[in-house]
């Protein structure tokens, strides 16, 4: 039975990297001639925390979605679950502990 995304799906959503805007662009100039004002430069990287945030809560839902469609599918069971998950048991466990803990 499939277990909906698949392991090698959830590793490459891991292995993402942020969004394009919150990286260096490869075109762009390493240091620019004019010193970007403070206002500005604290303005570009809080929009690029932001993104980041953004991007790590997006592959955060993403997994703890696949996890529970994948706990679903085995009755509940997690030793079976952090099987076809392709990660150790307590790992799981301690994954769903901490999710529990965030939506109290």
């Amino acid at each position: 039975m499939n277990s909906g995304f698949g392991t090698a799906l959830l590793k490459a959503l891991i292995e993402t990297e942020p969004p394009a805007e919150a990286q260096v662009a490869e075109d762009e100039p390493r240091r620019r001639a004019v010193p970007e004002p403070p206002a500005e430069a604290a303005a570009r990287a809080e929009r690029q925390l932001l993104e980041v945030q953004a991007h790590d809560e997006l592959l955060e839902t993403v997994i703890r979605d696949h996890v529970r469609l994948v706990l679903q599918r085995t009755g509940g069971n997690k030793r079976s679950a952090a099987k076809r998950l392709g990660v150790d048991r307590r790992s799981l466990q301690r994954w769903l502990r901490r999710w529990e803990s965030t939506r109290r």
